[in-house]
């Protein structure tokens, strides 16, 4: 049998909580509103202190982003009702995180879950694919982007939030690592020690401590390969300027505070959390994204020196490692290492 390909799309400090929400939203909530033309089937892997990779199988044709316009094309009326829907709900969503009511834990989960058509159609037409579609969808796809692109932080910061105030105060150390019914329930699973040491999220099942090579070769998947450290990074650069200094790898967020002055920025992407620390950066480099991502944005608003979609530099450079970011050329080459 051929083996499943998949590669990583992006790296975010999530909890579990939201790759729950996350896993049903593209699985199950998606082809429900779209009439079962297209789906995802995310796999979330998190590592401690290396946040959690999201990979796509991009070998299956049903999870091809071609299928979105095919359907839009056909069913415009139909999505843009449902897409009108989505809209109430996510003020409904937003509403409700400002309150951070414990009691609203449930309804607030339920809320972001029916959201994901929106998130996904915002995305994919607004990031993904904007130069393949009609100017008209782009637009509106863009829009949505802006306007809900906080969206998935802000639900994560619902959810733990919620969480800890749901939960009795031992628990607070291990939130992030509790499924939906765990908190509703109040329950300590017996496997949080193994979770402490990493997990892998795959269609609604959770595997502790599973290293990825052993669950690609049970399953027959295979990952893209990792980059060599030889040889500058190439990338899609934002502001057409040069800047150096010491690289900062950020992978979560409780690691933006260690962003000084002057240094290089390198994260697997950037979300709104980010601003602060970016804009103490002398650049950004990012692992993921395209000229309408964060990072992206973010730069050209405060005029950072920025390059995107290198697909590894947080895997090739390390703390302390003398890097120069030239936007001219759209390369990121190492100078010194620490």
């Amino acid at each position: 049998m051929k083996p499943h390909h998949f590669r990583k799309v992006e790296n975010r400090s999530i909890s579990l909580l939201l790759c729950q929400n996350w896993d049903r939203g593209e699985r199950v909530i998606l082809p429900k509103a779209f009439g079962g033309s297209i789906f995802f089937a995310p796999l979330f892997h998190y590592r401690p202190g290396r946040g959690t990779a999201l990979y796509f199988d991009f070998s299956d044709r049903r999870q091809d982003y071609d299928h979105f316009e095919q359907h839009y094309s056909k069913h415009r009326h139909a999505v843009d009702s449902m897409l009108v829907k989505c809209e109430t709900r996510a003020q409904q969503f937003l509403e409700l995180s400002e309150r951070a009511n414990p009691k609203d834990f449930s309804k607030a989960y339920s809320l972001l879950l029916s959201i994901w058509p929106l998130i996904d159609f915002a995305d994919i037409f607004g990031s993904f694919i904007p130069d393949q579609i009609s100017p008209p969808l782009a637009k509106k796809a863009q829009r949505l982007r802006h306007q809900y692109d906080q969206l998935l932080s802000v639900g994560e910061k619902t959810f733990v939030s919620m969480a800890k105030k749901k939960l009795p105060a031992s628990f607070s150390p291990i939130v992030q690592l509790l499924t939906k019914q765990e908190v509703e329930s109040v329950r300590l699973p017996p496997d949080i020690n193994r979770r402490k040491r990493g997990f892998i999220f795959y269609r609604g099942k959770l595997f502790a401590d599973l290293r990825l090579e052993t669950f690609a070769r049970r399953r027959n998947i295979t990952f893209d390969a990792a980059a060599g450290s030889s040889g500058p990074l190439r990338g899609t650069s934002v502001i057409q300027k040069k800047a150096s200094g010491r690289v900062k790898v950020v992978f979560e967020h409780s690691q933006l505070r260690k962003v000084r002055p002057g240094d290089v920025l390198v994260a697997p992407m950037t979300t709104p959390d980010f601003v602060t620390a970016a804009r103490r950066a002398a650049a950004i480099v990012t692992d993921e994204g395209g000229a309408m991502c964060h990072a992206a944005i973010v730069a050209r608003e405060f005029g950072i020196v920025c390059i995107v979609g290198t697909k590894y530099a947080t895997q090739v450079f390390q703390d302390g490692d003398q890097v120069e970011v030239d936007g001219n050329r759209g390369m990121v080459k190492l100078l010194t290492r620490r």
